[in-house]
């Protein structure tokens, strides 16, 4: 049958053909062979280059030979179409021949067959015969039967259009010019010749004298798919599909066919496990060997893993305690370094990991499935370069060991100075056992360090509920004591020891003497003879864990009165909850700092329905006033919905802000934005507020904002900020935020600045500085609560998902009532000529148009007099949620890819990146440079955002550097964006991954995400794009999309 472009479009899908195009007109394309029902080639480019074509059976009857996921689902793929196209379009292959078959019956005389060896040119260029060549392979080529060497045939026609190929060039260097030429390829000859037959029209496997199978040669690398599953403590590794196979069965690292597609290709650089596994596919192994080898299988194949085992792994630094041994005499101190692990201990040396540690890795946790541990290098070279900084030197092996490294501390002084100073912080880091000769040397040494007590009140009350009285001194473990007048004149003399009545000797640890009389200074209090009186906020800086650390509530106590919610939280959430209730119970603030993702949101909508129901029984009826970005209102609002739909909450914006504002006794939460706080101040600052909730509170790290001074103005009972990022300029940001939290309590702007801020901004990397870095940490601990996803892995599903819900913009929402107006009397037209179930094409279109004006204006195709003065937050209600978000990722480290189905939208988020100056990589479906884009992102710390097109980076792609997920816009297939969240979840990833789904509340989006859970069960989920009869899906669900 004829091949037309119309016939393809039906098949495949105008997304398909406009991919295939694309890829046509990028020049990713080779067509190998066209015959009246056959046609091959090879489509892409790098690592996603596929062998592919279409075999016709009946119009409606055609199988997709392409080796790509999407035709591995059953569906006509972009690369298979684009050689159609090839073939279809002269135009499109100005420099590639028909590759139509010749049909060879007259085979010329030839010499007889004779070994080749190939030379191997430094440089090899294109070869111009007067006639054209055609290679005959061996007819059982894709049987996997062929044997070393093997028999091919050049036959050399002479006349009509000239050759030019690599092939004539190598030929000629075997002394074969112009003539037909049996020959006998051995492995080496058949390794070089093979690249050079990529694009030759007339590969044939099968004999001269007629038939055969066209053979199609890839010129780069392909890397199959491997399927991994779980299979109890083992996983199977297996190739999907069977008709792929190696060249020479003893060669599984060479080259390889596939019967299928009828073609060739080599693999990847393969070495070591990778290619013994190569050669017993399909295989088992344990599932430690798949944590070893994870980076290797990523580097050849697509790995696909299958299997409840396998949907929560992960590969981690092992949790190990390190361990110091320490013997010897105040002469020379010798340490030996081990780590430990459950019952496995194993030496740590400067020479690196011994053979025999590295057999005890990886380590599985038995109480976390799918959690392996690897050994923690980082913490090894961090505790090595400790000692060389403390002055310990190499001393070789200790006698009789094979990895035992001993290092030594010469000299009394400098050994002094390690026992009265660093060994106690060393004693917080590590575990510290003792030799007997250490202990005899250190038996009569003493140590004296700063001691304080709180003490207890005279019950004169008059120093206040408030203030609490506490006692320094300087003391040893046995009780020796000297008084802070003592001390500090010793100090200064320059003396760092003392002798006792009882004929020990007793050692002053003069940097924390000097770290204490600093903090003296880092907070306001009342010198007395015997210490001071400080403020009961200030109590847990200098005692921590006292008396006057607010409790937290019980578990029990807490989960029983959030009921589902609190079965709902994850551990680390419910501390969060119990620790922010204990502060506001206090009449106190709070920092929640978690890192992004891990449910700040969900944590204080518990904190919040707990107070509310302890309040319940008030008379007066106090609010919750919850602070946020304008962009983050509705997602606010939706999660109280979903979380506490008991509680009556509004937003304070727009044309109900007047209504809200003069009855706020009537709820139980108001949300309100940084901007709108400033404008209503006047009316906010007259309630007394049960709580005030501060969310992205970044938003006031500049104190003189009018923003922070409204904010700190206000009257509650306690505060909360939240935030992933509590310092992103300087230390100053926390100032500010703490001056609203509790104020005062890190002194005043002047004093911070001078004993915190200058310090650790100028001179970080001196003692000073890091010393000035340990107290602030140490101040603001209390008030300050911080996990990291690393740290609560174990609580955490592999991977979170979340939707950002955003508000059309003004000019966005009219634009979408337009565009749904119009597309609703269009529909009516095509029933009206096709009848009630003919108008599924113009819905598609239809509700294109309106995912376009979710996007961004800018894709509608509106003129530019029309759009061209909105800035770009008007353009789309999607772009302050973009930036936040972005902001709190890079602010906090991570990387992040952003996918969108639409390319256009994807270079309007590339030009915001390159005004902000922001570095990313950039990969759409014309990119020539795939893989150095991949590089750069992977390896590149200063490269945090990755845009990628869903067409370009749906498969194949490999990129565990990061740790967040942006999808702009929903797709129609959920499927499809979870092979795009796993781009960055997948084996080799370290960190749990958060992926974020943009979406416009009450659109056409919003109904897709609703209709996805609906259709979640349907074979390739709700929609499928691929096809534009959106097969599966009745007229009503389309109806339902539309729907005003």
């Amino acid at each position: 049958m004829e091949f037309t472009e119309k016939w393809l479009g039906e098949i495949g899908g105008w997304q398909a053909m406009k991919a295939a195009r694309g890829l046509v007109d990028a020049g990713l394309v080779e067509l190998q062979t066209a015959e009246a029902t056959l046609v091959r080639g090879l489509a892409g480019s790098g690592k996603m280059k596929f062998s592919c074509g279409l075999r016709i059976k009946t119009r409606s009857d055609v199988d997709n030979l392409c080796t790509c996921p999407a035709a591995r689902r059953g569906m006509i793929c972009e690369h298979s179409i684009a050689v159609a196209l090839m073939h279809i379009s002269p135009a499109s292959r100005s420099a590639t021949p028909s590759r139509t078959r010749d049909d060879p019956r007259k085979p010329s005389q030839a010499p007889a067959p004779a070994p080749v060896v190939a030379p191997s040119p430094a440089s090899r260029r294109p070869l111009r015969v007067p006639g054209r060549y055609t290679l005959f392979l061996p007819d059982t080529l894709f049987q996997g039967i062929v044997r070393e060497p093997i028999g091919a045939y050049a036959k050399f026609e002479p006349g009509g259009d000239a050759e030019e190929s690599l092939l004539a060039a190598w030929l000629a260097e075997q002394g074969v010019k112009g003539q037909s030429v049996p020959m006998s390829l051995n492995a080496k000859a058949l390794a070089e010749l093979l690249p050079l037959l990529a694009g030759h029209p007339r590969i044939i496997a099968g004999k001269p004298s007629g038939g055969g199978t066209p053979v199609g040669v890839a010129s780069d690398p392909v890397r199959m798919a491997l399927l991994v599953e779980a299979e109890g403590d083992q996983v199977k590794l297996s190739l999907e599909g069977s008709s792929q196979g190696p060249l020479f069965k003893n060669q599984p690292a060479g080259w390889w066919t596939c019967r299928d597609t009828g073609s060739l290709f080599p693999l990847p650089p393969i070495q070591g496990e990778v290619a013994t596994i190569l050669a017993g596919l399909p295989a088992r192994r344990p599932l430690p060997w798949l944590v070893a080898q994870r980076d290797a299988l990523a580097d050849v194949f697509q790995v696909e893993t299958r299997g409840a085992a396998l949907e929560r792994f992960h590969v981690a630094p092992v949790p190990c305690t390190f361990i110091l041994n320490l013997d010897g005499s105040f002469q020379a101190a010798d340490v030996t370094l081990s780590a430990e692990y459950q019952s496995l201990r194993w030496n740590i040396t400067s020479k690196g990991t011994s053979a025999a540690t590295e057999k005890l890795f990886p380590i599985q946790d038995p109480a976390a499935p799918g959690t392996f541990y690897v050994s923690n290098r980082h913490g090894e070279s961090r505790l090595l370069a400790r000692l060389q900084y403390l002055g310990f030197k190499s001393a070789g092996l200790k006698l009789g060991t094979a990895d035992t490294e001993v290092f030594r501390l010469s000299g009394q002084d400098n050994v002094m100075r390690f026992y009265a100073s660093e060994l106690p912080r060393l004693r917080h880091e590590l575990r510290i056992v003792e030799g007997e000769k250490w202990r005899a040397a250190t038996r009569s040494v003493g140590r004296i360090q700063p001691q304080v007590r709180q003490i207890p009140a005279d019950g004169s009350g008059s120093a206040g509920s408030d203030w609490l009285a506490m006692e320094f001194g300087y003391e040893s473990p046995d009780g020796f004591r000297l008084p802070r007048a003592e001390v500090l004149r010793l100090v200064r003399s320059g003396q760092r020891s003392v002798q006792g009545k009882n004929g020990k000797r007793y050692l002053l640890d003069l940097q924390e003497v000097e770290e204490f009389e600093d903090t003296l200074k880092d907070v306001p209090l009342q010198i007395t003879p015997d210490g001071a009186r400080i403020s009961a906020l200030h109590a847990d800086y200098f005692l921590p864990g006292s008396e006057a650390s607010a409790p937290l509530p019980e578990e029990k106590d807490t989960l029983s009165l959030l009921g589902d919610l609190g079965a709902r939280l994850r551990p680390y959430q419910l501390l969060g909850v119990r620790w922010m209730t204990s502060l506001a119970h206090a009449g106190r603030g709070g920092l929640l700092g978690d890192e992004m993702g891990l449910g700040k949101t969900v944590q204080s909508i518990a904190l919040v329905a707990s107070l509310l129901l302890k309040r319940e029984k008030q008379v007066k009826h106090e609010p919750v006033l919850i602070v946020c970005p304008k962009s983050l209102c509705g997602n606010w609002l939706s999660e109280f919905q979903r979380f506490a739909h008991h509680l009556k909450v509004t937003i304070s914006q727009g044309n109900k802000r007047d209504e809200v504002l003069n009855q706020l006794h009537v709820f139980d939460v108001i949300i309100t934005t940084y901007q709108l706080i400033v404008r209503d101040s006047e009316v906010i600052k007259k309630q007394m507020w049960s709580l005030i909730l501060l969310d992205e509170a970044s938003y006031i790290r500049n104190p003189d904002t009018d923003a922070a001074k409204a904010l700190r103005g206000l009257r509650a009972h306690s505060r909360i900020a939240l935030t992933g990022t509590p310092v992103e300029n300087s230390t100053r940001d926390l100032w500010s935020i703490y001056q609203f939290l509790l104020p005062g309590y890190l002194g005043s702007r002047e004093n911070f600045k001078e004993r915190f801020d200058q310090p650790i901004q100028t001179a970080l990397g001196t003692p000073a500085g890091q010393a000035a870095s340990e107290r602030l940490k140490k101040l603001i601990r209390p008030y300050f609560l911080r996990r990291t996803k690393r740290e609560v892995l174990r609580d955490l599903p592999d991977k979170i998902e979340q939707v950002l819900w955003c508000d059309p913009s003004p000019a966005q929402g009219e634009v979408y009532r337009r565009l749904l107006e119009e597309g609703r009397e269009e529909i009516k037209a095509a029933r009206k000529r096709s009848g009630q179930g003919g108008a599924k094409m113009t819905m598609f279109t239809v509700l294109l148009r309106l995912r376009q004006a979710c996007c961004d204006l800018r894709l509608t195709g509106l003129q530019n007099d029309t759009i061209g003065k909105l800035d770009r937050d008007d353009l789309s209600g999607k772009w302050p949620m973009l930036k936040q978000r972005l902001e709190s990722i890079i602010d906090g480290g991570g990387k992040v890819l952003i996918f969108s189905q639409f390319v256009q939208y994807l270079r309007l988020v590339r030009d915001y990146l390159g005004e902000e100056k922001i570095p990313y990589a950039y990969l759409d479906g014309s990119s020539q440079d795939r893989d150095a884009q991949v590089k750069t992102f992977q390896t590149d710390p200063a490269c945090r955002v990755f845009l990628i097109s869903l067409k370009a980076g749906g498969y194949g792609l490999n990129l565990t550097a990061a740790d967040h997920v942006i999808l702009m816009d929903p797709w129609w297939n959920p499927a499809v964006e979870s092979q795009a969240i796993d781009r960055a979840h997948r084996i080799g990833q370290q960190r749990v991954v958060t992926a974020y789904r943009l979406a416009l509340r009450g659109t056409v989006e919003e109904r897709i995400l609703a209709l996805q859970a609906k259709k979640r069960g349907l074979v390739e989920a709700a929609i499928d794009d691929q096809s534009p009869l959106m097969a599966g899906l009745l007229e009503s669900d389309l109806e339902d999309l539309i729907a005003g």
